[in-house]
């Protein structure tokens, strides 16, 4: 008998995301070594799970992309060093297991609306 998830996908039933079908989506890698998701939540932050931010002290942004591992047109990845957990995260319990990480930067969406073919670009004005 294998492990759980040996040889098979890991989401079942799932449809690969297409390019700027859900923009706000962000992957957050810790020190270089875990992975988490995240969400875009404004121009300079990012929301995450807290044990993703617990006594992390940098975080590798990408956002843009749907593939974490192929250089696609449009995609920035941007190094963070500050994250803030929530007040009451309780480690045992996974009790208010959220935070933010903030970026080093502005990042705009160009694109008409939030479902139209989007893209990040750093802003001009963040230098």
């Amino acid at each position: 008998m294998q492990p759980y998830g040996v040889g098979e996908p890991r989401i079942i039933g799932g449809e690969p995301a297409t390019r700027g079908q859900f923009p706000h989506q962000a992957s957050v890698l810790i020190g270089g070594l875990a992975l988490c998701g995240g969400s875009l939540i404004s121009k300079t932050w990012v929301l995450t799970a807290g044990h993703c931010v617990n006594k992390a002290k940098t975080w590798s942004i990408t956002l843009g992309a749907t593939d974490r591992k192929a250089d696609e047109p449009g995609r920035i990845i941007l190094t963070a060093n500050k994250g803030i957990l929530h007040e009451n995260y309780n480690r045992t319990s996974i009790n208010n297991d959220i935070g933010v990480i903030q970026l080093p930067q502005d990042v705009e969406f160009s694109g008409e609306s939030f479902t139209s073919s989007m893209r990040f670009f750093t802003s001009p004005n963040a230098f």
